[in-house]
């Protein structure tokens, strides 16, 4: 994403809501121009980050002990085209959900992942080095790409290929992008520092046991985002046809969803959790129930976060949220550096992380629930609603039988 400085997600979203519409010309003129912009952003810097690797290796920043420096460029060569192919895929692949095949998409991906599994056991087997094992991944990432680009010229005939970048393309769509880019650099942002706090003010000890906490903690939010990928192209295509009514059900539906799949995990986790860290680090390891209920709690609130957010994410309506989750990631870590200075321990990591997550969930509920004409007051009386809930079970149940 930074490699392309988030102008293909952008792109993507602007292709969606084009071809919802049938306006195909327009849907080229996006696909062309997020395209060749994505080719040179990407060219740039994969150029200027080999040039940094280079530099660091040379310097001996690196520290990869007894590998040679014409083995370590290739490796990183091999790695940085096999980057390069997987962003310029991400926008083609893009193409099929767009049309109502996000199921072939996902099949691609899975196929992909599947070969790549069987050729890392095999060069494994064969004891194959590192060099040889990521360059059949590359071969393999360009023998879907070449796959993908064949297909997708064969089934649409408004995709042509032609060098159009247009000045006006980059100055409309640069604060989009940057706005989009801005969400993985606040997250890195507020994970490492609070890392680095952690570990000047408690010690490398607590950074370990931070991370072992939110790693079983963000199970929930793996499983829960499971269906974003085809909830925002839906989203995407009842915004642009102005279907409010349509938009307003799937909106809350997800976050519905999200609310109750994440209940059942809190559920499993709070009663499962000693037996899951037996197996996974030892039965030395004693937890902290709760400091590890917090951690949950907070996770909840991730998990709808991502769910409220992904109606403005999906019709690049973002800039507001991005801001708004900026600002909240400083003040987390301005206020996690004072009150670990002042009482040192992970339960105040666990409140300040509750508290911020939860604030940026209102945030972006009440973004959302203003771009389909209701409120947040609204919003959270329908999501509380299982009576609602079982009655959207119930018609995709009854559509489905029919089908």
């Amino acid at each position: 994403m930074i490699s392309d400085l988030g102008f293909s997600t952008v792109g993507q979203n602007q292709i969606n809501m084009n071809i919802k519409v049938n306006k195909f010309d327009l849907a080229q003129k996006n696909f062309l121009n997020t395209l060749n912009l994505s080719i040179i952003l990407n060219a740039i810097f994969s150029l200027l980050f080999f040039l940094i690797l280079k530099e660091f290796f040379d310097n001996g920043f690196l520290k990869l002990g007894p590998i040679k420096s014409n083995e370590f460029y290739k490796i990183a060569i091999i790695l940085i085209i096999y980057t390069f192919v997987h962003q310029l895929n991400g926008l083609f692949i893009s193409i099929y959900a767009a049309h109502n095949r996000y199921y072939f998409k996902i099949r691609l991906g899975y196929l992909s992942k599947i070969i790549e599994t069987f050729l890392l056991f095999y060069c494994l087997y064969n004891n194959y080095n590192f060099e040889t094992i990521v360059l059949y991944f590359l071969i393999n990432k360009i023998f879907f790409f070449i796959f993908i680009i064949f297909d997708i010229v064969k089934s649409y005939n408004w995709i042509k290929f032609q060098f159009k970048l247009e000045k006006k393309y980059i100055k409309n769509n640069l604060d989009h992008a940057l706005s989009y880019l801005l969400f993985p650099i606040t997250n890195a942002l507020k994970y490492q520092s609070t890392n680095l706090i952690i570990n000047s003010i408690l010690g490398p000890k607590y950074v370990a046991l931070l991370s072992i906490y939110l790693t079983l903690a963000r199970v929930m939010v793996n499983l829960t985002s499971i269906t974003d990928g085809i909830i925002k192209i839906e989203l995407a295509k009842l915004w642009i046809s102005k279907q409010l009514k349509n938009l307003k059900k799937i909106f809350i539906f997800n976050i519905q969803v999200t609310f109750y799949v994440s209940i059942a995990i809190i559920l499993v986790l709070s009663f499962s959790n000693q037996l899951i860290f037996n197996f996974w680090i030892g039965k030395d390891f004693n937890i902290n129930q709760n400091l590890f209920f917090i951690f949950l709690i907070s996770t909840f609130f991730q998990s709808l976060f991502n769910s409220s957010v992904a109606l403005l994410t999906s019709t690049n309506n973002f800039k507001k949220i991005t801001l708004y989750n900026f600002i909240n990631a400083v003040i987390f870590i301005l206020s996690l550096y004072f009150f670990m200075d002042f009482k040192p321990n992970l339960f105040i990591v666990a409140i300040l992380f509750l508290i911020s997550d939860l604030i940026i969930f209102y945030n972006a509920l009440d973004f959302s629930s203003k771009m389909v004409k209701d409120n947040l007051r609204n919003s959270l009386i329908k999501i509380f609603s299982f009576k609602n809930f079982k009655e959207a079970i119930s018609k995709i149940y009854k559509n489905y039988a029919k089908n």
